[in-house]
């Protein structure tokens, strides 16, 4: 077979958006970061969270709400003791983001209701049965 003749086509290339990376995005990274690398170092906390962990989950159905919000305020309280360059108020503000990692990475053994956090923070929707995953 002959070679074509014809010159190779240029593939068109995609215009891709450009990924902007904001300044609080960085700071919840940063922080997060810092919070899993004491925690790290740490064993003895990670053991106080988990049994904090267990009382919280442990609690009657009536009172979970109420043990979830003690346990975001006893953890973050925890977290933000050991932790001595990062403001106690920017711990509380991330918590969701570095305390989904704990639940997830240091206490998979226990059972735990994947919205426990939600609960905390908004409380379960009126009018609908709180189910478990």
């Amino acid at each position: 077979m002959a070679p074509s003749s014809e010159t190779p086509r240029k593939i068109p290339t995609r215009k891709l958006p450009k990924i902007k990376i904001s300044k609080a995005s960085v700071g919840k990274m940063k922080t997060t970061a810092a919070i899993v690398d004491m925690l790290a170092d740490n064993p003895d906390l990670i053991q106080k969270i988990a049994e904090e962990y267990a009382t919280a989950v442990s609690a009657s159905r009536e009172d979970q709400l109420a043990a979830g919000m003690a346990f975001k305020e006893n953890v973050t309280g925890m977290v933000a003791d050991a932790m001595k360059k990062i403001p106690a108020d920017q711990i509380e503000k991330y918590y969701p983001a570095w305390s989904q990692i704990i639940l997830k990475m240091y206490i998979p053994h226990y059972w735990m209701p994947h919205n426990i956090n939600y609960w905390a923070d908004q409380g379960p929707m009126f009018g609908q049965e709180m189910e478990f995953e």
